[in-house]
């Protein structure tokens, strides 16, 4: 079980089509709605899968503002 680096709540795994006809598990969490890739798994995901992920949230989650350098 994976927990989101957001908000802490529990990942759920969706599987999506990548290329190749394979397939891979890619973690939403249901609270924040936040998709999560393991390594190289957003490379090898096909474009049109992304509509698979339903992006509503449920909750307000307080998120900080990241500035990179």
């Amino acid at each position: 079980m994976k927990i989101c680096p957001c908000c802490g709540n529990i990942l759920i795994p969706k599987k999506v089509l990548a290329h190749y006809v394979r397939y891979i598990e890619v973690d939403q969490c249901e609270h924040c709605g936040g998709i999560w890739f393991d390594k190289y798994e957003l490379y090898s995901m096909k474009p049109e899968e992304v509509e698979k992920f339903s992006i509503e949230k449920k909750y307000k989650v307080f998120m900080p503002t990241l500035y990179m350098p």
